[in-house]
């Protein structure tokens, strides 16, 4: 595992990426390696903080995992946590809609991926020489993408909505959260990757351009993809976070490949959640205060959770076997954010 990080054009740094830090064979064996991402919004302070506290949380939870406990129960247990931590800290400042993060989490348990993601930090899996999405985007942007498939909307119109970032779901939000997780574990191949990444990475390369850099060791394979979201030179370019999970090629090969996704649950149409505007200079992530679209909002979105299957597969470059490595978990901010 490995993990890498850039600030991008931003004052400072509100992703936050941790790794499992357990490595006793009894523990790894039932649990598997924990990778967390996190995209935190809400201003310079509360956005870092909602970061990396929920990050550590989840981290926490997960690590206190019993041998009976299943993993997919264990990240759904996590995942309550850490938007109880950010929720109650939100409330507390009275910044509650204001403030919260995006999460993407995977767990590689020999050649079982079970993964979940909360908002537009996505979830990748490169195997046999191609790349697949696995995660569901939270945004208004999504469910463009639907009405420009539907024929209601053209797709340079839909690009160039001013509410395409706005997430439908983020942690930090009363219960339930709305967010797309892996129905069952997905069986990997020798020589697999797993990518966890926030937006400034997938604003910055497409899939193919992520392809191309997925090979060699993976702290290599990681700064590989920061100098190629870095060299677009985008002049909004947002903070990028990258962690790499890639299965040795020794391990067994599995009979076959299980990809389900389960998107669960998804907010009332007469009360969507109130989406967090995330404008195209994405200094602050500052929420929206709009009704009328709110509305049209959670209609939409049951059409959205109705979309099956993923994006098409993208060829990605021979692999080579790679060393693991294992980078340091970050340590917990010193206190809590004050209010903007």
């Amino acid at each position: 595992m490995a993990l890498a990080q850039h600030t991008g054009r931003r004052d400072s740094q509100q992703d936050a990426a941790l790794l499992s830090s357990r490595l006793d064979a009894d523990f790894v064996a039932h649990a598997g390696q924990l990778a967390v991402l996190a995209d935190g919004m809400g201003g310079m302070r509360n956005g870092h903080w909602a970061a990396q506290q929920a990050a550590q949380a989840f981290v926490e939870a997960y690590l206190v995992k019993t041998a009976s406990e299943t993993p997919a129960a264990a990240l759904q247990r996590a995942l309550h946590v850490a938007n109880a931590v950010v929720h109650d800290e939100a409330g507390r400042l009275g910044v509650v809609d204001r403030m919260g993060t995006t999460l993407a989490v995977a767990v590689l348990r020999g050649c079982e991926l079970h993964w979940l993601n909360v908002g537009d930090s996505r979830v990748y899996l490169a195997e046999e020489g191609r790349l697949k999405r696995l995660s569901v985007d939270h945004n208004y942007g999504e469910m463009l993408h639907l009405r420009v498939q539907r024929g209601e909307l053209g797709a340079d119109e839909a690009q160039a909505h001013p509410l395409r970032h706005a997430l439908t779901s983020y942690l930090g939000r009363p219960e339930p959260v709305l967010q797309a997780a892996s129905a069952a574990p997905v069986l990997l191949r020798p020589g697999a990757w797993v990518l966890l990444c926030s937006d400034g990475l997938t604003q910055a390369l497409d899939d193919g351009q992520i392809a191309a850099q997925l090979h060699g060791q993976a702290a290599q394979a990681c700064e590989r993809l920061l100098q190629a979201a870095l060299e677009c030179g985008l002049s909004d370019q947002d903070n990028i976070s990258v962690v790499l999970l890639h299965l040795p090629r020794a391990e067994v090969a599995p009979p076959a490949v299980a990809v389900a996704v389960a998107v669960a649950p998804a907010p009332a149409a007469d009360a969507p959640a109130a989406p967090l505007s995330v404008p195209a200079y994405r200094r602050w992530r500052e929420p929206l205060w709009w009704a009328g679209a709110a509305a049209a909002l959670g209609a939409l979105s049951l059409l959205w959770l109705a979309r099956q299957g993923a994006p098409e597969p993208v060829p990605m470059r021979p692999q080579q076997p790679s060393v693991d490595l294992l980078a340091p978990a970050a340590s917990r901010p010193a206190s809590a954010p004050r209010a903007d």
